[in-house]
């Protein structure tokens, strides 16, 4: 007699209808992915159309020109109160640790040529040096500063700004790396070393010298240092947008012929 069996489930055997279950739930899921692929696509497509670029353009620049606005009636606010003087000062003395007291607004580079000779009854001994020299300029932010502001026509700043005597910083910088130093002796004398070494200590108070009479071509260089400093100030303190008109008239105390006042120049 035969043993019976349970029937075995049509779903335990491999066929057709394993197949098409498998294929309705690829299906469906593949159905799913188009659709979160559409949405994310149309998303995207939205974000990068034209009209939407416009209206965050729009919304960008309304949010500038409210920071603009509000900046703008904070520092005339100041100036009508006149406060903004003050508040520089105040500046001027919580950065006074970080730079030794001084301002440095202008530097600039030349080289120098140094020569000593020594005649006799032998002939003449020479010692030259020649050097590449950096020279900087500086403003005493403890010196006498004066400032007067003013609401511009178009919504800015405008001012002068009379900062302390422009001066030259002690020792210029002498690259010695680049330095060229050529000597010579006279017929039976032996002295070029003594004017070499003579024309190397001398060469420090040289540069000194020489640095304040440069002073005069430096004033235009250091009046946009001031001018830079001073701008920078404004757009921190009272939070300008960057582009924010301000127009400045910078001169120093020991300016003998400073600019005359010329029609103001948009800044960014």
């Amino acid at each position: 007699m035969e043993k019976w069996q349970r029937p075995t489930p049509i779903d335990d055997h491999p066929g057709p209808g394993v197949r098409g279950g498998a294929g309705r739930q690829l299906a469906w899921a593949g159905a799913l992915v188009m659709v979160g692929f559409c949405g994310l696509t149309g998303f995207l497509v939205y974000q990068c159309s034209p009209a939407h670029q416009a209206q965050s353009l729009a919304a960008t620049a309304g949010k500038i020109g409210d920071a603009a606005a509000a900046g703008a009636a904070k520092i005339i606010a100041a100036i009508k109160a006149n406060t903004a003087t003050t508040t520089f000062r105040e500046h001027l003395d919580s950065i006074k640790p970080d730079l030794d007291g001084r301002l440095l607004v202008a530097e600039g580079q030349a080289t120098e040529d140094f020569r000593r000779d020594s005649t006799g009854l032998f002939g003449t001994s020479f010692s030259e040096i020649r050097a590449p020299v950096t020279y900087h300029y500086f403003v005493a932010l403890s010196g006498n500063w004066e400032m007067q502001l003013h609401e511009g026509p178009d919504g800015g700043v405008t001012g002068e700004v009379v900062a302390p005597e422009l001066q030259p910083l002690p020792n210029p910088a002498l690259d010695t790396a680049a330095m060229e130093v050529s000597s010579g002796n006279g017929w039976l004398r032996w002295d070029k070393n003594d004017l070499q070494n003579d024309l190397l200590r001398e060469i420090t108070p040289a540069l000194n010298r020489r640095a304040t009479q440069k002073l005069p071509q430096y004033f235009p260089v250091a009046r946009a240092g001031v001018e830079k400093f001073v701008r920078e100030w404004m757009l921190r303190e009272y939070q300008l947008p960057p582009g924010t008109p301000i127009y400045l008239h910078i001169r120093f105390h020991n300016e003998p012929a400073p600019p005359p006042l010329a029609a103001p120049a948009p800044k960014g």
